[in-house]
């Protein structure tokens, strides 16, 4: 240590301290554990510049901090968790854009904005410790998996491969701006934050606010498997094509004694279309007072979604039954 390695600390303190103020990679906790160790090592370069026979490394400010690291964290390679953790964020303007935008150009000072806060993390990740050297890049999983039953091991749309490239390359890179390319093309097809590698959702509601929540072990499945509907399929099948191209698509009622396949259908339709954007929602009885709020929650988004109603009631005085009744009837809207 010494005179450089202190400017460096303090650099890589303040870069710390800016980017965590509007794109925050961790909580509270974690982040005042981080500062804490960047502190501490500034204090302990100062003193080794300063006073023969420090070893800053064995100081008790230093162990303190690497316990609070470790509490938080515990054993394994913080390091490599930040590049991780940048993979998985939504909380940047830079990724909602090219998660949610429909393909188009993300503003160059948004993109230059991405570029400078990529490096800040740099600074602060050249000075994360690894508590456990054995672990690799490799060893890294941004999701649960969903069995796939195309023996491949994993689902086509799965995130994983694709992550764990980038994850591969963050930590050998001498500029991680120069990663803004490969990182705004993993987001754009396999977007941000909680949905990332997620091609089916359930529409749920909180405090009279809806959400998308993601459904993580959807599984594929093949619509060849399916047998004796052939043109019933085929017509849910051009149907949906309409949809993705951007055509007038039919709301479509399936009926038929339980397990006969017509959640099926809906999963094959999603394992066919997926990379053409199709998107499933499960809209279970209770959140049919939410969809006046789905249409909200999808609309300008790239992707094309069928919402699946699945053993829908009929009773007259269910009055989740007369919400679902004014959506389908339609209104000004």
């Amino acid at each position: 240590m010494g005179r450089g390695t202190d400017l460096s600390l303090a650099a890589a303190r303040r870069a710390f301290h800016v980017v965590s103020s509007y794109w925050p990679l961790f909580s509270t906790p974690e982040q005042t554990a981080i500062d804490g160790w960047l502190a501490s090592l500034q204090q302990a370069s100062l003193e080794q510049a300063g006073l023969e026979g420090i070893e800053s490394d064995t100081s008790p400010r230093l162990e303190i901090s690497r316990g609070q690291l470790l509490c938080c964290f515990g054993t394994g390679s913080l390091a490599r968790l930040l590049p991780e953790r940048i993979l998985r964020s939504d909380t940047h303007p830079f990724l909602r854009q090219a998660s949610d935008s429909s393909g188009a150009p993300i503003s160059p000072i948004l993109r230059q904005q991405m570029i400078a806060d990529l490096r800040r993390w740099q600074q602060v990740f050249s000075h994360l410790p690894d508590f456990d050297e054995a672990v690799q890049p490799s060893e890294l999983s941004l999701e649960s998996v969903a069995p796939d039953p195309f023996g491949r091991g994993r689902n086509p749309w799965s995130a994983e491969a694709a992550g764990r490239q980038l994850l591969t390359d963050f930590p050998i890179s001498e500029d991680w701006g120069a990663l803004i390319d490969p990182l705004e093309a993993f987001v754009r097809a396999h977007g941000a934050g909680p949905s990332q590698g997620c091609v089916a959702f359930r529409l749920e509601g909180s405090g009279g606010q809806a959400l998308l929540q993601p459904i993580e072990e959807f599984a594929a499945f093949d619509l060849d498997w399916l047998e004796g509907n052939e043109k019933r399929i085929s017509v849910l099948e051009r149907n949906t094509r309409y949809l993705l191209d951007g055509y007038h698509a039919h709301n479509c009622l399936v009926w038929g004694p339980r397990g006969c396949g017509k959640s099926s259908v809906i999963r094959g339709l999603i394992t066919r279309y997926w990379e053409g954007g199709l998107r499933g929602v499960e809209v279970p009885h209770r959140s049919y007072q939410y969809l006046p709020q789905l249409f909200d929650l999808v609309r300008g988004r790239r992707e094309r979604f069928i919402a699946v109603l699945d053993n829908i009631a009929m009773e007259r005085t269910d009055p989740y039954t007369r919400m679902l009744s004014v959506a389908l009837d339609g209104g000004l809207e």
